[in-house]
């Protein structure tokens, strides 16, 4: 092979010319691809002694200390080698290298950005770039490894990388698992490749792809903690909490100071209802990794009852001393979606009673909703800005700015639905003696859990309880679905509500609404409208820990799910709540 030739020659011509600085420096690259890190310093080393000021010894040791871990001495070295040769661009790109892993990030961006323009072919400078700008500017990093794969087609890494940025940033998910089972097949066996897969196929949901790679990463690598990360977060996925639990114990076993380990079980633990343990975790992590555990924690203490500004600022990530005045005209939004925006909402006329004009960014279907409402001065279209300047706000943000505590410091019911609509519906809905009774079984979004949310055929026995007169207002029922509720004789009304506004009359006209925790329900609340709401093992911050009741909407009554699957539990104690209404 090539390198023992070239090893055999430079050890022929040392032993007539031991110093000879080009045999030692080649000597010593011939070592550090080896991984003879200690050997290669030496031989370099030699070389540098003889020849101090040459470019090609100085560029080697550069790359000697590189890999030793000596960052420092490896960017003196590289400068050094630039004063001489300044147009060397795989040298602007290997100073880059070092200059991130002293954290100078800008300096190491800007090397890059020098060393593609000096050389737009060179492969390394193009794919060093995207994975320096990956998290700043992810759409330049696309088009980066773009031009990596165009000038190396055969490379594994560019891929792996290229796919991960489609697929968790862009969700373009049928060419990112092209491109990654690409590199699989470049680099069969490659641990990454697997750890990258399962990373892509956790984001899309698909638990049960996701664990079978990652546990070929863990076989891999059976002392690294990521495989097992990503292993129990597909598990935990597929529901199987236990094992999850017990796949994040044994990452920790091999990486105590892995933050994301420790988050990973934290969530596991939360999921189970374990919230105190759970709060152990998330303080770990956050300890290890300064805001990474932050709006885990934050929710927990919050479902605590905890109400505390260090709770608020966790919540939106604010890590400053002080947060900014409000003042002026202030953009709201609802960054968490519709079911936290409608929770927080009954903070704005706070903020509107300290002289603070609100505008809000709003969709079209909770537009005619919030014009009645009168809480805030402009709704715009989303995405479109206030004519005037104003500072955005998240409206989880308002607590810690207006400096309130828990929902004793805001009114509990500040939406109202139009009585006109309330009248035809009822109207409509006829009195047949028996309760009219709102159902939904799902909501908006989703986040891992598979038991989040209710199947439908688990509430039949509920709704082939007799006495109740039965009203679907689940948005995006499957035809299954629809073919179920019509074999119960449940009534559809899904299709006839044209915005939020009009959910609300429908709910305000019937005797009562039994959903999960999603959107409506918070509607319910924050109307004072009857609602029964079934809450998981760890629920939403609002509802608190216990009880059937929570104060930051009176009009609900809780059911708790006891332990974490199916929802049997819940359903029976609804079912025999019900009982006792009709």
């Amino acid at each position: 092979d090539r390198l023992a030739q070239a090893e055999r020659l430079c050890v022929q011509v040392l032993r007539e010319r031991p110093q000879d600085p080009d045999a030692l420096r080649i000597m010593g690259l011939i070592a550090l691809k080896q991984d003879r890190q200690a050997e290669a310093l030496e031989l370099v080393g030699q070389a540098s002694s003889v020849r101090p000021d040459d470019p090609e010894i100085l560029a080697a040791l550069g790359l000697v200390y590189t890999r030793s871990g000596q960052p420092a001495r490896a960017e003196t070295c590289f400068r050094r080698v630039l004063v001489k040769v300044p147009e060397r661009a795989e040298i602007l790109a290997d100073l880059a290298t070092v200059l991130q892993e002293q954290g100078k990030l800008p300096e190491a961006e800007a090397a890059l950005r020098r060393a593609v323009e000096m050389e737009p072919d060179l492969v390394q400078g193009w794919f060093n770039l995207g994975v320096q700008i990956s998290s700043s500017q992810p759409a330049e990093a696309v088009a980066c490894f773009r031009r990596a794969q165009a000038l190396s087609p055969d490379d594994w890494e560019i891929k792996s990388n290229l796919a991960l940025l489609l697929g968790l940033l862009f969700g373009q998910h049928e060419e990112a698992e092209q491109l990654m089972e690409r590199a699989s097949l470049l680099d069969p066996g490659n641990p990454s490749v697997c750890i990258n897969l399962s990373a892509l196929r956790l984001n899309r949901g698909d638990f049960a792809g996701a664990e079978e790679v990652a546990a070929e990463a863990a076989a891999l690598l059976p002392r690294q903690p990521q495989p097992l990360i990503n292993l129990g977060l597909a598990r935990l996925g597929l529901g199987r909490h236990a094992e999850a639990v017990l796949t994040f114990v044994e990452a920790i076993s091999l990486a105590p100071d892995d933050a994301q380990a420790h988050l990973s079980l934290g969530r596991a633990l939360f999921l189970e209802g374990k919230v105190n343990e759970a709060v152990q975790r998330y303080t770990r992590a956050e300890q290890l990794d300064p805001g990474a555990g932050a709006l885990a924690l934050a929710q927990a203490r919050l479902l605590q009852g905890q109400y505390d500004r260090e709770a608020w600022a966790g919540l939106i990530g604010f890590a400053g001393d002080e947060p900014p005045p409000l003042k002026g005209l202030v953009l709201l939004r609802g960054d968490a979606g519709l079911a936290q925006a409608l929770l927080l909402l009954r903070f704005v006329p706070a903020l509107r009673q300290r002289g603070v004009q609100a505008a809000l960014q709003c969709p079209p279907p909770v537009r005619r909703l919030l014009q009645a409402s009168g809480l805030v001065d402009q709704l715009l279209e989303p995405g479109a800005l206030p004519a005037q300047e104003a500072a955005e706000v998240d409206l989880a943000a308002l607590p810690l700015l207006l400096d309130v505590g828990g929902p004793e410091d805001a009114a509990p019911t500040y939406l109202t639905p139009d009585l006109d609509e309330v009248a035809a519906w009822r109207t409509r809905l006829g009195g047949g003696g028996r309760p009219r009774v709102g159902l939904l079984w799902t909501g908006e979004d989703h986040d891992g859990d598979p038991h989040q949310w209710i199947p439908l055929s688990a509430m039949r026995p509920l709704l082939e309880q007799g006495g109740v007169e039965w009203f679907s207002l689940q948005y995006g029922a499957s035809e299954q679905e629809l073919q179920l509720l019509a074999a119960l004789g449940v009534t559809d009304l899904a299709d006839d509500l044209q915005d939020v506004a009009e959910g609300l009359a429908v709910m305000a006209a019937l005797d009562l609404v039994i959903t999960p925790d999603n959107a409506m329900a918070h509607l319910a609340g924050a109307a004072a409208v009857p609602a029964w709401i079934l809450l998981r093992t760890a629920p939403n911050w609002c509802w608190g820990l216990q009880g059937d009741s929570t104060p930051w909407y009176p009009s609900l009554r809780l059911f708790r799910r006891q332990t974490y699957g199916p929802w049997d539990d819940v359903l029976d104690e609804v079912g025999q709540a019900l009982k006792s209404v009709t």
